[in-house]
């Protein structure tokens, strides 16, 4: 019994010893990255978007190519521009506007669908969703009105 609970024990405070001590290492200070090295990742990243479009290019998730075409014009990356135009008019401008649409044409007001539609949305979708649409039916949703 004396030997179970020695292992138990140390057992116990190994894994409290590395818990600190992984704790103790996340919370060193590091040197901040130099604008190089910023820009060498945000190029390999560019470059990684590029080689792979074709894998990426069907990827229903409208954040991302909002944030593709946010990175283009902050950036001022002539690549990431091309890249998004290219995923644009071969999906944006060819399909019908739908509630998203206003993340890439600000003139847009989308309709929002039948309130029974929203019901398989997550919260944050639901939110999303009416910060895009300021939609007065969605506004009465007691989700909106927390």
């Amino acid at each position: 019994m004396k030997k179970y609970f020695l292992a138990l024990s140390l057992l116990f405070f190994s894994i409290i010893g590395i818990f600190f001590w992984q704790v103790w290492q996340n919370n060193q200070t590091v040197e901040s990255p130099s604008p190089t090295e910023i820009k060498q990742h945000f190029l390999k990243s560019v470059s990684w978007l590029e080689a792979n479009y074709s894998n990426i290019e069907n990827i229903q998730n409208p954040i991302l190519w909002w944030m593709i075409k946010q990175a283009a014009l902050n950036s001022g990356n002539e690549s990431l521009n091309k890249l998004f135009n290219k995923y644009k008019k071969n999906h944006l401008d060819v399909n019908p506007p739908n509630l998203s649409t206003p993340m890439f044409d600000r003139l847009y007001h989308p309709r929002v669908p039948d309130i029974s539609f929203l019901s398989n949305l997550r919260d944050y979708q639901t939110f999303f969703f009416y910060a895009l649409s300021c939609d007065n039916e969605l506004s009465t949703e007691p989700l909106i009105q927390k």
